[in-house]
């Protein structure tokens, strides 16, 4: 974000990552006992759907400086709670039988996309412009969206039982 306000001669650049800090720390700071109140699967298609509608806003070229500053800011609120949420939905999914290993192998896929997504959008954005880069992001965004709401309504008739994270402590 700071290459595409910077390549557009743009001030914004040098503040937009404390925009996305701030946006990101205030709301996994208020926002967390969301994940405990609603369940991980909720939070998670949430913060999907704001994380897409605010990468959408970043690729419309027509959104100026202030367009690109408020999807960085919807985008962070969005990430902010997916791995609270995430580590939730393995921990509701692995119980107690090995929930070490289960946030472990969670972790290092999410790390695994982090690592991939980089490289990626940059060879997007060397290959045509930032906004491709930040258009496929919010594609990639939906398609999981569309992914959460598909696993969401697969568990339709499961009732959000708090696992041992929960709750303080093991049952």
């Amino acid at each position: 974000i700071v290459l595409y306000l910077a390549n557009l001669g743009s001030g914004a650049s040098h503040y937009v990552l404390g925009v996305f800090a701030a946006a990101f720390l205030i709301t996994r700071f208020f926002g967390s006992p969301l994940v405990t109140r609603w369940g991980g699967k909720r939070v998670w298609g949430a913060m999907l759907a704001v994380e897409t509608v605010g990468l959408a806003i970043i690729a419309i070229p027509s959104g100026g400086v202030v367009g690109i500053v408020a999807g960085t800011a919807l985008a962070a609120v969005g990430v902010s709670l997916m791995f609270p949420a995430t580590v939730a939905v393995t921990l509701d999914r692995a119980g107690p039988k090995a929930p070490g290993t289960s946030v472990a192998v969670m972790a290092s896929f999410w790390d695994l996309g982090l690592m991939v997504a980089g490289p990626l959008s940059g060879a997007v954005a060397s290959r045509f412009d930032y906004p491709s880069a930040f258009a496929l992001a919010a594609a990639v965004s939906f398609a999981a969206l569309l992914a959460s709401a598909a696993v969401r309504s697969t568990a339709k008739h499961e009732v959000h039982q708090p696992a041992t994270h929960e709750l303080g402590g093991r049952q």
